[in-house]
């Protein structure tokens, strides 16, 4: 069964791959930068994912494909992208929760289209967005009326959890902050133990909320010890942003033998470190700042990218737990062609300096 998965990733990719070279051809002049930005995808972070049995690879493809919609119909509205976008964020949100950012993204989007062209594809395209998020708000009730937490998963416990035994672990004791509570104790018995064992995983949240049903007792346990650990919780998360900035966004392929390994190793001179997602926003806010102070004129596309990038980066920068370069590898093909839009800039402004001259 495995192998239907990866076979159906691995097509899913391949279909990624034409999106963005596509994206690539509506925004960009000039062919080699998006030869190059498209496979530059091809090598890093798609291709050694679609292997795993995780959410990367659809986190990866299915971001590209969406990006690809979303620029088609600012470009030329039409009613097939006007259902598929919906749809497929419908999707995307239920695998990973971080994509509801789109849900501010696209409507603030279609509204200043709408403002700017007086296109009624827009106005609804607006309308269908309220698709994705009445389904999700169903979800997420559906799943508080079975567990008790207004949310689409328990991620948010176990990030919560992990965060904590990850700020002090020398000086949580668990078993302190529990009154006397039957489920309470259960509960943190378990955590105890796991600890003890060597293995203070997401394990003992995981298996407590899908025995009891109860999101509760843990969520008053976890509110408890973050007012106890305020301090070590900033700390730790100024440390885990400023220390993943170092990690570089790799493939996953180093464990399929053969020429995935080669790939694997080769891609060790050519990958980005999540600093540049960094550099992205902040670079790319101050100049998009310039461009409309100066000209008053606000770069849809190149906003839109932006957004796309800085909501990720600031949602993963406050909420995950570890990982950054995983987590943060589904934008990497959007700041490759933010880059390729600055690059483009910079290179037409030096023509147009030496046609002056």
């Amino acid at each position: 069964m495995d192998w239907v998965i990866t076979v159906f990733q691995s097509i899913l990719f391949l279909v990624s791959v034409y999106s963005l070279y596509d994206t690539c051809k509506r925004v960009l002049k000039r062919s080699f930068l998006s030869f190059v930005i498209t496979v530059y995808y091809i090598i890093i972070p798609a291709a050694g994912w679609a292997n795993e049995i995780l959410t990367e690879s659809f986190s990866v493809s299915l971001c590209v494909v969406l990006t690809h919609w979303i620029i088609c119909f600012v470009q030329k509205p039409n009613w097939r992208l006007n259902v598929a976008i919906p749809v497929l964020l419908s999707l995307m949100v239920l695998m990973r929760p971080n994509f509801i950012a789109f849900f501010a993204i696209l409507p603030i989007l279609w509204i200043y289209q709408w403002f700017k062209t007086r296109e009624r594809g827009y106005l609804f395209a607006l309308l269908f967005c309220l698709v994705p998020i009445g389904g999700y708000l169903g979800y997420c009730k559906a799943y508080e009326q079975q567990y008790g937490m207004f949310n689409s998963n328990c991620s948010v416990i176990c990030c919560r959890y992990y965060n904590l035994n990850s700020c002090a672990p020398e000086n949580v004791r668990w078993d302190e902050f529990v009154p006397n509570d039957d489920k309470e104790e259960l509960f943190v018995s378990r955590i105890v133990a796991a600890r003890d064992s060597g293995n203070p995983t997401y394990g003992p949240v995981y298996d407590y909320i899908a025995e009891t049903g109860d999101t509760k007792t843990v969520l008053n346990v976890l509110d408890r010890m973050e007012s106890s650990y305020k301090d070590e919780l900033l700390r730790y998360r100024i440390r885990l942003v400023t220390t993943s900035s170092f990690d570089f966004m790799m493939p996953w392929m180093y464990r399929h033998g053969g020429l995935s390994s080669l790939i694997w190793q080769f891609c060790h001179f050519i990958a980005l470190p999540v600093s540049l997602l960094y550099f992205v926003v902040v670079a790319f806010a101050i100049a998009m700042l310039v461009v409309f102070t100066r000209k008053k004129h606000i770069p849809v596309i190149a906003v839109t990218f932006w957004a796309i990038i800085a909501a990720q980066v600031v949602g993963i920068s406050i909420s995950g737990s570890d990982s950054f370069d995983r987590l943060l590898m589904p934008v990497l093909p959007m700041a490759l062609v933010l880059l390729g839009i600055g690059v483009e800039s910079m290179l037409s402004e030096r023509d147009r300096r030496n046609e002056g001259a």
